[in-house]
């Protein structure tokens, strides 16, 4: 027994022999390389700002780096004219961020959960250089040589991080490369920065290939922070109330007035399936010139339009202005007293946008200060091609969803999940027509069917009238579009850089009519035309057809959707309908009926 006790003692002793004499020689190297790089000079710095030019894949841009010394927070964004692209990622508290090629940005919480981000934080405040190594695992690898140069190798993996490997310069004490995830960041062109060595020159090299490079022209050492270095990357081209928040009344939740170059008011429509877009007649008459050649722009319906780009000098909505915004001009269907305008995509990656359909408002909030405090339901939003997605399921079949406030149909289904869930024979449905217009012309014809239950996240509607399409499948659709007539059973608010869309149930949630009338109507210019006349309905008994114009309804001519009201009042209502016929001036009266 004391044999084996002492034999216990001895190994132990030998293992904490090992230990301290490699834990030593760590910060004996570490140690040095913080005196070759500037020393106590460290001690008066908190933040590192770089500029610079950057050089990728055959691209040259502008770089820029803020480092947080303190938390290791950090802000990185690159812009490349030639490729009209911009590109970053950062930290900022809880929050991790990153800008696709078209400048998009996507937030997520949890930095203190993502591998990537603790093990950046770590380095840009150079924890390393603290006590205990700030609790990272830290191990001398051998003596390396490279090109007759000696390297001191130190693998440090910080708490719940990934391991990177450090390649310290054995003669100057300097750092040379970071080696970390298959790459290597590799420094040189040391400089004196305030006290400070900081490398110049930056490459980043994988499998002996140079991906990119960073040549530096400025680096500041300052003594305080400007939180503005690190903060996440949100679109700065607009102002608004120093409350960061305005309210403006709309028509419908989506419709309000809004100014482009401080010309006369007109109606804009708020359309989360869309891009910017002004009439081709509404942009005459504000003297508005398109740029360059026209385009083929993708249409929901599977074919093309003609488009141009331009750019807006500003764009005022309530005290909300808005400058040098992208937008592109093509013929918007006609829609008398209707939106000559709409805003979508690119008004969503600037500003947190609340619809209020109960008391027909939109709220406009400043990103950066957006904190969400109702008692909505959050859904994941996932943004793909400049659209809106989300996860949801039509009595239980599964699928992804457009959001598509500029649809006015209740629940529009793709042919593809129509027909690989056999939805026409799980509806029974009967009655096929009609199912609207996009900017490309119409839609394919649709049968008409009642789901018993949309759910979107957590959120339900019950017993909501679909559009079924008939039409060619095509590639990447999503599996259906929700539109306004699902959305406005709630107030929604996008926060579409956080991938949150929030639900909260209102005064219109409950089961959506379908037009009493036994029709289906599309706006025109002379009123409301009949496209579909459900056969054995009160519609058709009453005597309409397809073709018909509805110009009046109980006497009092049409404006925009108050027709679409007026077919969904309770069962047993009469309306007298006015309608042209050719040349000619009919008068009808139907009775309403529910007929889906």
């Amino acid at each position: 027994m004391r044999t084996l006790l002492r034999m216990g003692i001895v190994w132990f002793g030998c293992a904490w022999t090992v230990l301290a004499q490699t834990a030593t020689d760590a910060t004996s190297v570490l140690t040095q390389m913080r005196e070759a790089s500037g020393g106590d000079s460290w001690r008066g710095a908190a933040e590192i700002l770089e500029h610079g030019s950057m050089r990728e894949n055959g691209f040259s841009g502008q770089y820029s780096l803020g480092e947080d010394l303190k938390t290791g927070g950090y802000a990185f964004t690159a812009v490349f004219p030639a490729a009209n692209a911009k590109i970053g990622q950062g930290v900022h508290g809880d929050e991790t961020w990153s800008l696709n090629q078209q400048g998009d940005l996507a937030v997520h919480p949890g930095a203190g959960k993502d591998v990537g981000a603790i093990t950046d934080s770590y380095l840009y405040r150079r924890a390393y250089w603290k006590p205990g190594f700030d609790g990272a695992a830290v191990a001398m690898d051998s003596l390396a040589t490279e090109d007759g140069v000696a390297f001191e190798r130190l693998r440090i993996t910080p708490p719940h991080g990934e391991s990177v490997v450090l390649w310290i310069n054995a003669a100057t004490h300097l750092l040379d490369r970071e080696e970390r995830g298959g790459g290597a960041f590799r420094y040189g062109d040391y400089r004196e920065v305030n006290g400070l060595k900081l490398p110049f020159s930056i490459r980043h090299v994988t499998n002996g290939h140079e991906d990119y490079a960073v040549d530096l022209e400025s680096i500041e050492a300052k003594k305080k922070l400007d939180d503005v270095d690190v903060a996440i990357a949100f679109y700065r081209d607009f102002e608004m109330p120093t409350a960061g928040i305005e309210t403006v009344p709309t028509e419908h939740g989506l419709v309000f007035d809004a100014r482009i170059n401080s010309k006369r008011p007109i109606k804009m429509l708020f359309d989360t399936g869309s891009i910017n877009i002004i009439g081709a007649s509404a942009a005459k008459g504000l003297g508005i010139v398109p740029e360059g050649d026209a385009k083929k722009l993708q249409a929901s319906n599977g074919g093309s339009v003609d488009v141009r780009a331009t750019t807006v000098k500003t764009l005022q909505i309530g005290d909300v202005k808005l400058h040098d915004q992208p937008f592109v001009v093509m013929d918007l269907p006609a829609d008398p007293g209707g939106p000559v305008a709409v805003v979508g995509y690119e008004f969503l990656q600037r500003l947190v946008v609340k619809i209020d359909y109960e008391q027909n408002r939109m709220t406009m909030y400043d990103p950066a200060r957006f904190v969400y405090s109702g008692t909505g339901i959050a859904v994941p939003v996932l943004v793909q091609s400049r659209g809106l997605f989300v996860k949801a399921s039509i009595d239980g079949f599964k699928g992804r969803f457009a959001l598509d406030t500029g649809n006015e149909v209740a629940l529009g289904l793709e042919p593809g999940f129509v027909r690989i869930n056999d939805l026409v024979g799980w509806t029974h449905a009967k009655f096929h027509g009609y199912a609207g217009r996009g900017y490309a012309g119409p839609l394919p014809d649709s049968y008409y069917a009642r789901i018993q239950k949309l759910t979107i996240g957590d959120a339900e509607v019950d017993d909501i009238a679909a559009n079924l399409s008939q039409g060619e499948v095509h590639d990447g659709e999503p599996d259906g579009n929700l539109g306004r007539s699902v959305l406005d059973q709630f107030n929604c608010t996008f926060d579409v850089s956080r991938g949150k869309l929030y639900l909260e149930k209102n005064a219109n949630w409950g089961p959506v009519p379908f037009n009493r009338a036994g029709i289906v109507v599309d706006p025109q210019d002379e009123g409301t035309k009949v496209m579909t006349v459900l056969a054995a309905g009160v519609g058709e008994a009453a005597g309409l057809q397809v073709g018909d114009v509805i110009t009046k309804i109980d006497g009092k001519k049409l404006e925009d959707t108050q027709d679409e009201s007026a077919f969904a009042r309770a069962p047993g209502t009469v309306l007298h309908l006015t309608i042209k016929r050719g040349e000619n001036i009919k008068e009808i009266a139907v009775t309403l009926k529910d007929v889906l």
